[in-house]
């Protein structure tokens, strides 16, 4: 019983809207997001060859966090719920703008919400091993340090139905 209890309340947790009303640094706050469209708008994968690379990891990592995030690798099924597009549909948060509600962004911080949610959330685990869910990190903290005027570039680039 406690465990579907986690379940619940992680899930619960999950369809929440991204907690707006923390402070964010200026860099962070494009207003490029709005959560309205999230299941409307039109998905585009974001680029991976310019992204950022955290110190101490690499590109190679960068690329499998990709695949996996996309399904493509260790059956992944991480743009199920956030989106093709990393930007968040509503049932996953968007992973693009620093707003983390289970971690402070960092590689390891993004890998423990990770393996946590791979206890909490059945079905939603895939075959990741440990190598693959710190890909997956690696990829989520490049696409959240993402330069600005390419994310700017690519929202413009994404047509948003219904306006």
């Amino acid at each position: 019983m406690p465990r579907h209890r986690a379940t619940i309340t992680a899930l619960l947790f999950a369809l929440l809207p991204p907690a707006t009303a923390l402070a964010q640094p200026a860099h962070r706050q494009t207003g490029i997001y709005d959560a309205r469209f999230a299941a409307t708008r039109a998905q585009t994968r974001p680029p991976i060859a310019t992204l950022p690379i955290p110190a101490g990891y690499t590109r190679a990592q960068i690329e499998l966090g990709d695949r996996i995030f996309h399904g493509e690798a260790a059956d992944g099924t991480c743009a199920a719920c956030h989106g093709i597009d990393a930007r968040g549909t509503g049932v996953g948060n968007d992973l693009s703008v620093g707003m983390f509600l289970w971690s402070d962004g960092s590689v390891k911080q993004l890998a423990r919400t990770i393996h946590h949610n791979m206890k909490t959330v059945l079905g939603q685990d895939g075959k990741l091993t440990d190598g693959d869910v710190v890909a997956v990190s690696v990829y989520i903290w490049a696409l959240d340090h993402e330069p600005l005027n390419q994310r700017v570039a690519l929202a413009r680039a994404t047509k948003i139905s219904g306006q």
